[in-house]
C-alpha cells in the first residue's frame, strides 16, 4: 500500500477512497440496444457485381483470386451492398477526374468496344435529368447504371429497400481491398 502523506492512510482497495467517506454514487450509462443490421434478400445474383466493376481495382468486398466473365475480368463481391459501393466508388472517380461530363463517365465506364454506349449514356442522362452531375448524383446515377446493365428481376434485387441507401454511406469511406460488409459497417460508424 502506497503512503499517502498527511491523508488518512486507511484507504479502500483502489487507494482513492478514504475510510469514512461513502463511496460516490455509480449509476452505469445505459448501454444502447445495438442497431440491427438489416436483412437482404441475397438470392438474385451470384456475382453482387451489379455494374461489372473490374477487379484490378482491389474493390473493399470483393472476393480474392476469382472472377467472371472473359478471363475472369469482374470482380465477386461478398455482399451486394459492397458491390454497390465499389460502383459509386468507381463514378465518384469518373465524376471528378472527368469534370462531371456524363457522356464521358459513360463512355469511359462503357466503351463503344464492347457497349451500346450511346444507348447507354441516353437512359443514364435521362433517368438523372441532366448532363453535368457532381457527387450528389451517384445514387442516380448507380440506379440507372443497374438497371441497364440488369434484368428486371436482378435489378430489384439490387434496388431492394435499403441496400442503395447502406452502400451510399459506405461510398466516403477509403477501405482496403478484403474488408468485409461487417467491417465497413463498423468503419462507417
Amino acid at each position: 500500500m502506497k503512503e499517502l502523506g498527511t491523508l488518512d492512510p486507511r484507504v479502500y482497495e483502489d487507494e482513492d477512497m478514504l475510510v469514512g467517506y461513502p463511496p460516490p454514487a455509480f449509476t452505469p450509462a445505459p448501454t444502447p440496444a445495438p442497431t440491427p443490421s438489416p436483412t437482404y434478400d441475397l438470392s438474385f445474383s451470384q456475382y453482387f457485381n451489379p455494374g461489372n466493376v473490374e477487379k484490378t481495382e482491389g474493390w473493399a468486398g470483393a472476393i480474392p483470386n476469382v472472377g467472371y466473365g472473359d478471363k475472369d475480368r469482374f470482380a465477386i463481391f461478398s455482399h451486394p451492398v459492397m458491390g454497390i459501393r465499389a460502383l459509386g466508388r468507381d463514378i465518384q472517380t469518373k465524376i471528378k477526374s472527368l469534370d462531371g461530363d456524363l457522356s464521358a463517365i459513360i463512355s469511359k465506364y462503357a466503351p463503344p468496344f464492347e457497349n451500346p454506349t450511346n444507348d447507354y449514356t441516353k437512359y443514364v442522362t435521362d433517368a438523372v435529368g441532366k448532363s453535368k452531375v457532381a457527387e450528389k448524383d451517384i445514387p442516380a446515377i448507380i440506379k440507372a447504371i443497374i438497371e441497364f446493365e440488369n434484368d428486371s428481376d436482378m435489378a430489384k434485387g439490387y434496388l431492394q429497400k435499403g441496400m442503395m441507401e447502406e452502400a451510399m454511406k459506405l461510398v466516403p469511406f477509403d477501405m482496403p481491398a478484403g474488408t468485409t460488409l461487417h467491417e465497413a459497417r463498423e468503419l462507417a460508424k
